[in-house]
């Protein structure tokens, strides 16, 4: 019965005074492990899975240099398999949902209704439909950052496995540290709260803007830092144009290292030099100087980090 007033309000002149009560309803049934979005990706997901894991196998390389555009490979890939698996949920929201079985979602199964009703004015359609749609796209949304973020780690870790580099073998993944937030990843490998013992320490992004200041509490200054990012790449929403200038400046005074696509570096550096030519104001010509000396300086490429890993790392434990 709460439903029915409800939709009744929500088609009357002050229907925004009840909206937000619709959509905390909605967010109950579609959000969580038991919510009617997981019903709908869960006959996939094993298929899902399966394929980003085959997509993340790479083979140890003898050519390193060609390193920087198999993982742009791979992480396209990554977007495909997730963008095939989202799609029908982002661009078909209503179809996809009535494919499942809504007796669990009674909330979710009368608004469906209304909205397939004939009776059904345009403007409750209208705004059933909108109330819907927002409240899916917050949990789309925050599944495609989690995708985000595990990929990242996922394509760290091919970098590292390209040159022979094992998990738990040459390095740690999400190591506790002795202060400050966990690291993605740290060389060689240590027992957590170890922090002296560890030689690199390794923080993953898949794309960066000005989060890249977050990092700082998980590179300790004992060690080599690294920031590996996917910025740049199609399968990226940022470019390296996005992180800031005052935090390049940052994470260059910290001395750590930005690791990239070779081309998304050159990219970068060829924009500043163009803007650089142009610009006349002394504040935007020290930031495109500052920006063209942190990338000539504190930026390497996927092969070049690999490279360096390889050569402090690979043979390390052996006699």
């Amino acid at each position: 019965m709460l439903v029915e007033n409800l939709l009744k309000q929500i088609n009357g002149p002050k229907y925004l005074e009840h909206v937000a009560t619709l959509e905390e309803m909605l967010a109950e049934e579609l959000h969580g492990a038991n919510g009617a979005i997981i019903a709908f990706r869960s006959p996939t997901e094993d298929k899902r899975l399966k394929e980003l894991e085959l997509a993340a196998k790479l083979p140890i390389l003898n050519d390193i240099t060609t390193l920087d555009g198999k993982i742009e490979a791979m992480t396209n890939e990554f977007l495909r398999i997730n963008l095939e698996h989202f799609g029908p949920l982002m661009y078909q929201p209503l179809t996809s949902l009535r494919s499942i079985e809504l007796r669990e979602y009674r909330t979710l199964q009368r608004v469906l209704a209304v909205i397939d009703a004939p009776a059904t004015s345009d403007k409750l359609r209208e705004r059933l439909s909108f109330v819907l749609g927002k409240v899916l796209s917050i949990s789309i949304v925050n599944a495609l950052k989690s995708n985000a973020g595990i990929a990242g780690e996922t394509f760290a870790e091919a970098i590292l496995g390209s040159v022979g580099l094992k998990r738990d073998e040459h390095y740690t993944c999400q190591y506790k540290s002795n202060t400050g937030s966990n690291t993605d990843i740290v060389l060689p490998v240590v027992e957590h709260e170890t922090d002296r013992l560890v030689e690199a320490f390794v923080a993953v992004q898949m794309s960066t803007n000005d989060r890249i200041r977050l990092t700082k509490s998980e590179l300790k200054k004992s060690a080599n830092a690294y920031v590996i990012t996917g910025s740049g790449m199609p399968a990226a929403s940022k470019s390296l144009k996005d992180i800031g200038t005052q935090n390049l400046r940052t994470t260059q005074e910290a001395n750590h290292t930005l690791v990239c696509h070779s081309d998304a570096i050159e990219t970068e550096l060829k924009r500043c030099r163009d803007q650089l030519a142009k610009t006349k104001g002394a504040k935007k010509t020290k930031d495109y100087k500052d920006r063209i000396k942190f990338f000539k300086s504190n930026a390497i490429s996927f092969a070049k980090f690999a490279q360096e890993m390889r050569t402090r790392f690979l043979h390390r434990n052996q006699p």
